[in-house]
C-alpha cells in the first residue's frame, strides 16, 4: 500500500496536480486530498513503450473513415496482423517506420507514373523491411524480393559485380511493371498481390479449385499458406502507417535519403578511390549505389550511372577531366 502511494504523489507530481513543495509539508490532508483526485483521475501513461488497448470496433471505424485507392474490409485475419505488428512485434514496426523516409516518397512518385494505387508499396514492407540487400533463403534480393530469373525478365543487370535487383529506383519500377502486368491479368489488385508472392499459376490454380472465384477472399483457402498470410500483412501495415498516433508509435530517428544527382564516369572504378579524390563519405556513396558490389565499378559496367550526394556535384563536374585519370 505505502508503494501504492509513493506511485500516485509521483505522478501527481509530475502532472503538476500537487507543487513540489506541498509534497514536502506538513499538511498531510491536503496531500492525500490531491493524491486522491490523481488516483480517480486514471492519468494517461506517457511511459515510450505504453501499448494503447483497442477493440476490433475501433479499428474496423478506423478502416472504414480512411481515404485510400485499394479499399480492404476488416475481417479477422487482417485484425490478428495488427494486433502482431502493434503489440508483439513493435520493434519491427518501429525498424520500418526509421526507414520509411528513404522510399516512399519515390515508392509514391513511381506509382503514380504507372497509374496504380499509391497503397501498393506497403507491399515492400512484407518483402524485404525496406532493406534494399536483403537477400531471402531462395534467393530473392531487394526491396521488392526478386528472382534473378523474373529480374532479368524486367531488364536488371544481375553478375557477379552488380545486382540491380538492390537498385531501389530500378526495382522499384520494375515492381511496378510486373504488379500492373499481374492485375490486367486478374482485375483486382488484391490478387494480383497474392501473384506477386506465390506466381500467377498458383493463382490460376487457386480459382479453378474455388470454382471460378476472382477475389482474394473467395480464393483464400486454396493459396499456398505463405499467401494466405502475405496479403492481410499488407493491408495491417497499410492500417497501422496511417493510424501511428493511436498506437503509441512516434519515430524518434528517421532515417532521409541523401539528395544526389547522377554522373557517369564510363570507367571501372572504386567507390574507395572516389571517396578519398572528392572527399565523400564511402558509407554514403554506398547508400546510394547499393546495387554495386565490393564497392567496385568493373568495366563491364563502366557506363553504370553513381548516384553521387548534391552537395559534392559542382566539383565533380568542374574537376571531371582529372577525377577521371585519378580514378584510373
Amino acid at each position: 500500500m505505502k508503494n501504492h502511494w509513493y506511485r500516485i504523489i509521483t505522478l501527481a507530481l509530475i502532472t503538476g496536480l500537487i507543487p513540489l513543495s506541498h509534497a514536502f509539508s506538513q499538511d498531510s490532508d491536503e496531500l492525500v486530498a490531491a493524491a486522491s483526485l490523481v488516483d480517480e483521475e486514471v492519468l494517461p501513461n506517457y511511459h515510450y513503450e505504453y501499448i494503447p488497448d483497442f477493440t476490433y470496433d475501433q479499428i474496423d471505424r478506423r478502416i472504414k473513415a480512411m481515404d485510400h485507392e485499394m479499399a480492404f474490409e476488416l475481417n479477422d485475419r487482417i485484425f490478428s496482423f495488427i494486433q502482431y505488428f502493434t503489440v508483439r512485434n513493435r520493434d519491427y514496426t518501429k525498424m520500418v517506420l526509421a526507414r520509411k523516409e528513404l522510399f516512399f516518397p519515390m515508392f509514391d512518385e513511381t506509382m503514380a507514373k504507372h497509374e496504380m494505387p499509391l497503397e501498393i508499396k506497403y507491399l515492400s514492407i512484407i518483402e524485404s523491411g525496406l532493406d534494399p540487400q536483403i537477400r531471402s533463403r531462395v534467393g530473392a534480393m531487394g526491396l521488392w524480393q526478386f528472382m534473378p530469373a523474373t529480374g532479368g525478365m524486367y531488364g536488371m543487370k544481375i553478375n557477379s559485380d552488380v545486382d540491380d535487383r538492390m537498385d531501389p529506383e530500378l526495382s522499384t519500377d520494375a515492381a511496378a511493371k510486373y504488379l500492373k502486368s499481374l492485375y490486367r491479368m486478374f482485375g483486382d489488385w488484391e490478387v494480383a498481390m497474392a501473384a506477386y508472392n506465390c506466381g500467377p499459376g498458383n493463382v490460376r490454380k487457386a480459382i479453378r479449385r474455388s470454382g471460378g472465384k476472382k477475389t482474394f477472399w473467395g480464393i483464400y483457402n486454396y493459396l499456398p499458406k505463405e499467401t494466405r498470410s502475405y496479403v492481410p500483412q499488407v493491408q495491417a501495415m497499410l492500417y497501422i502507417l496511417n493510424h501511428l498516433d493511436e498506437h503509441n508509435f512516434h519515430p524518434e530517428d528517421p532515417t532521409y535519403v541523401v539528395e544526389y544527382e547522377k554522373i557517369r564516369f564510363d570507367r571501372a572504378l572504386s567507390l574507395d578511390k572516389l571517396a578519398e579524390l572528392t572527399n565523400l563519405c564511402v558509407a554514403d556513396l554506398k547508400t546510394l549505389n547499393p546495387a554495386i558490389k565490393d564497392k567496385s565499378l568493373p568495366e563491364s559496367n563502366k557506363s553504370m550511372a553513381l548516384r553521387i550526394p548534391k552537395s559534392k556535384m559542382s566539383y565533380i563536374q568542374q574537376n571531371l577531366a582529372w577525377l577521371s585519370d585519378s580514378l584510373n
